[in-house]
Order: structure tokens, then sequence, then C-alpha cells
């Protein structure tokens, strides 16, 4: 029977394009396209609750299809990663391609992969390691971890270890590969590493039976027989003839404090220690004002999609329609350029015409407004008697462009009179004018 088909849809820009999803891997053409929209709408929705957009969100979607987690489960991953690079303080996408490598890498359920977060993010707390740090070592070094007897919370505990100790991310993560690898030789060591096991009083091949029982343990009881056995200044000699110079360069600052270790590994023996750990430094990071803004700007970019969510289709319609119409347009103007160029000239004429009439306006307005300015002076208004006087004129010209003229009085007094007003289109003319009965507004 042939395998059913599967469909990859790669669409990234979910804010501002109404057209993108995101990576969503189904069985069948239909299931697809209704997932993508499904998925498109959930994670439009998430973005108001989570700060971080929704393009964002389809970062982290892209890097969980990528990997091959289902797409019904899609969304969940999607949430868990998102709360978890507000917590680890990374962006969408490391965020994304670190949760999806420790889900694959190690075999992790992804009940089992929150789970690892949280005790990153609980071990973070207690120790002077950054969680992005340790979930690097994690992506590192986790799957090889597994093999060697350690679980997924054990190698977290490890690594929150040797990076508290002064160890960059990625030396830590080949140091612990190192000495891992050294301790589950057995009976393949050289020479040379099987005298220096036996000379701190360790079996080789116990050692390697027993890390598998119980890695936490060996590995203390390992570090304290060099600790017991071997002079301090002698101890980084012996890490690098038992393990290698790269773990001695990882595992040695550690030796000064494996309380730390044990303590490290004790934190993550009981679940209960660090369930809900990633979730509450999520709920504090997103407290901040900086957050809080951007869950509001989610929140109305949200509403805004909703809103011209229907407008969609009648706009490609619209848009449809205009191309359609122009290109009918443009192609009648390549037949009758004669005729176009015509019409284009005498335009322009009425245009000129048009723009000489507002030039000589402006023009009257710097002549005739001083002229104006001083009959209102010799005309003292406030003796009614004389509106007779005012009255006996044909027309007010009012051209004034001045940006002080907001209410001019002097509108209001022609109106008192009878005289009709001749005004340019300056602030409340048109209010005061009620053309063209009292005048005309130009």
């Amino acid at each position: 029977m042939d395998k059913p088909k599967r469909y990859v849809y790669v669409i990234t820009g979910l804010q501002e394009d109404p057209d993108c999803g995101c990576w969503i891997a189904c069985n069948d053409e239909r299931g697809c396209f209704s997932t993508l929209e499904k998925a498109q709408a959930e994670l439009e929705k998430m973005s108001t609750r989570i700060p971080m957009s929704a393009d964002g969100l389809a970062q982290i979607a892209a890097a969980a299809g990528q990997s091959g987690i289902a797409a019904k489960d899609l969304t969940s991953f999607t949430e868990q990663t998102a709360k978890m690079a507000v917590a680890f303080d990374v962006t969408a996408e490391e965020a994304g391609t670190m949760m999806a490598k420790w889900q694959s890498g190690m075999g992790l359920s992804l009940d089992q992969t929150y789970k690892l977060a949280d005790a990153t993010n609980y071990l973070s707390n207690n120790n002077a390691a950054q969680a992005k740090q340790i979930g690097d070592v994690l992506q590192r070094y986790g799957a090889l971890g597994k093999v060697a007897g350690l679980t997924e919370t054990q190698t977290a505990a490890f690594a929150a270890s040797v990076v508290a100790s002064g160890a960059e991310s990625e030396v830590a993560a080949t140091g612990i590969k190192a000495f891992m690898r050294a301790m589950g030789k057995g009976g393949s060591m050289s020479e040379a590493q099987a005298a220096a096991f036996g000379n701190v009083g360790l079996d080789p091949k116990m050692l390697q039976k027993n890390l598998q029982k119980d890695a936490p343990a060996t590995i203390i009881k390992t570090l304290e027989a060099i600790q017991r056995e071997i002079p301090k200044e002698q101890w980084n000699q012996y890490l690098s003839v038992m393990f290698g110079e790269e773990a001695a360069v990882a595992v040695g600052p550690m030796m000064q404090n494996l309380d730390g270790l044990k303590k490290n590994f004790n934190m993550v023996a009981t679940e209960a220690n660090y369930s809900g750990s990633m979730l509450q430094e999520f709920e504090s990071r997103s407290a901040t004002t900086s957050n809080a803004l951007t869950l509001a700007k989610n929140a109305a970019l949200y509403a805004a999609r909703a809103i011209g969510a229907p407008l969609l289709e009648p706009m490609r319609t619209a848009a449809a329609s205009f191309v359609e119409n122009a290109m009918v347009v443009g192609q009648w103007i390549q037949k009758n350029q004669s005729l176009v160029m015509s019409v284009l000239k005498v335009a322009g004429t009425v245009v000129g015409l048009v723009a000489g009439f507002h030039v000589l306006r402006i023009a009257l307005a710097f002549v005739v407004s001083p002229i104006l300015s001083l009959y209102k002076g010799f005309l003292n208004l406030k003796d009614e008697s004389n509106y007779s006087v005012l009255s006996e004129y044909d027309t007010m010209l009012f051209p004034t462009m001045h940006p002080t003229d907001g209410f001019p009085g002097v509108i209001a007094d022609a109106g008192i009179a009878g005289v009709p007003v001749i005004a340019s289109n300056w602030n409340y003319a048109e209010e005061l004018i009620a053309a063209p009965k009292c005048g005309w507004v130009i």
C-alpha cells in the first residue's frame, strides 16, 4: 500500500501579510489548507496573551514543522516554546530551534520536553548560569548524555554546574561529552587512562556498569576519589589523562565546588521541585511595561485583522477590476495619442487661468488689506450711526490670508450694515458668509 502523501507549506510574515501562515505537515491537500487556516487563527489569537508578534510565533511553528512536530501538537508546542522564549530571554527562532532539537534529539515526548524547560529554568534561578546557556548545552550534548546514562534533567544539572564554574556553553558541551565518553569506555581505555583510574581506586569496567545504573552518583564518586587520592596541584594533570584535555578545561574548575554539583542533581531528582518554574518566569517577565505594551499592540492588530478580514475578498475583486480597466484605458490612450495631447493642452490653459486667479487673489490680499485696516481705523463702528455710512458701499472686499485673522469682526460689521462680502476662503469665512445671499467665498 502506498504511503499517504505529505505536503509542507512554507509561509512566513503572518503579522504583515493576510495570506501567510507557518510550516504545516499533513496527510492530504485538503487537510493542509484547513489546518493552515486554523493555525493562522490560533497564532493570531495566541499573540494577545503572549508578548510576541504573530510573525514570531510563526517562526516557532516553522521550526517545529521542520523538526517533525505533528500538526495536532503544533499549537500547544508553539505556545509553550513562546513562553520559553520570554522566560529564557531568547528570540522566537532560537526558542523554536532549541525546544525542537531537545524533543527530537533526546527522543522526548512533548510533556517531557516542557518539563525539561521547567528544570532548566529552575537550575538557572539557582546557579550563576543563564537558562539559554544550559539550554544550548542540552541542544549540543543532550542526546549523547542519555546514551551515557544521564536523563535529560540530569544532563541539565551537570551543564548548569559546569557553566556556573565559568565555562561557555560550547566549551561545557564539549567537555561534558569528553568526560562521559571516558567514563563509559570500560575495558577499552588506554593503559595510561586505566592506570590513572586505578591510582584513584576505580575499576573502569565497574565504572562503566555503574554509570548506566546511577550516573549522578557515579560521577560524584569519581570526582571525589580524585579529590581524596590526588594532591590538588595534580588534579588537572589527572583530569587530562583520565578524561582528555577538553574535559579538564570544562570540568576542572567545578572540582572546587562539588557540593554545587550534588545540589543540582538533587534539585532535579524530584519533579515537584521545578514543576511550573518556566511558567512563573514567563508570567514575571510578561508583567514588565514593555511586554504589556507588546500585548496591547498585538491585541490591536488582532482586532484590526478581524475587522479587515471580511473586506479582503472585495478588495481583491476591486483591485482586479481596477487593473483590468486600467489596461483598457492604457490601450485606448496608446491608440489615440493625438487626441489626448490636444485635450491636455486645453486643460493646461484652463489650469493656468485658475492658477493666475489665485495668484492675483493673494496679491490683492497684500495690497488691499492695509487699506481696509486703515478704513476701519477711521470709521468708528462703536457708534451705531456709522453703520449707515457703511451701508452706502456696494461690496466689501476681504482677501486676507493672514494667520491671525481667525474671526474677522469686519465681516460681521458688513453683515449688520447689509453689505455683501467677497472674501478669500480663509479660516471661518465660510461660516460667516452665507453665499450667495450675503456674499461669496473664493
